[in-house]
């Protein structure tokens, strides 16, 4: 009754942050934030942010990379960590960095003074060359749950581990080799 109970209060926790999740995207986004570009229905819609997209790959180039070429591992083109599948990786080469303070685009030329007014450029004036690829939506959809029910797969398996560990064992006396048994 207790793993029951248990099971069913993680699923109930995953769907509660599921939904605060996707409360709290449509809070962040502003009306005032969007360009013509990105209201328009014929482009493509970007749902992340360059700064995460970043980040993302910074710790994947850290951290993974290293992994998989040292284990000899080839990352198929059709997954998601494969940089090629990066919606950014095109516009991120082409950020030239002059000095601390001055970065330079790739494409026109045009300096500027932080890196957030540049990633603004190219949003409004370079928005064309994004790496946009058609995306299977099975593949998406799979994808997408894999993430949401791996997580409860390991919690169901740590709880299964831990109900093992807390069942008592029945033990029994072993007689030592050589010695015989008492007569009772």
């Amino acid at each position: 009754m207790g793993r029951a109970k248990a099971i069913t209060l993680i699923i109930l926790i995953q769907f509660i942050l599921l939904h605060v999740t996707k409360s709290q995207q449509g809070f962040e986004e502003s009306l005032a934030a969007r360009t013509l570009k990105q209201e328009s229905h014929d482009t493509h819609e970007v749902h992340c942010s360059r700064e995460r997209s970043r980040a993302a790959w910074q710790i994947i180039d850290d951290y993974l990379m290293p992994f998989v070429e040292e284990e000899g591992y080839q990352i198929s083109a059709d997954c998601r960590l494969h940089p090629d599948n990066d919606l950014f990786r095109d516009q991120e080469r082409h950020k030239i960095h002059l000095d601390v303070n001055e970065l330079r685009c790739g494409y026109c030329k045009k300096s500027f003074r932080a890196e957030r007014f540049l990633d603004q450029h190219f949003d409004n004036r370079h928005y064309n060359l994004l790496n946009v690829k058609q995306t299977n939506l099975l593949y998406m959809a799979t994808s997408i749950l894999l993430m949401m029910l791996l997580p409860l797969f390991y919690l169901l398996y740590y709880l299964y581990q831990r109900d093992m560990k807390q069942e008592t064992q029945v033990l029994r006396r072993v007689s030592q080799v050589g010695q015989k048994a008492k007569p009772s």
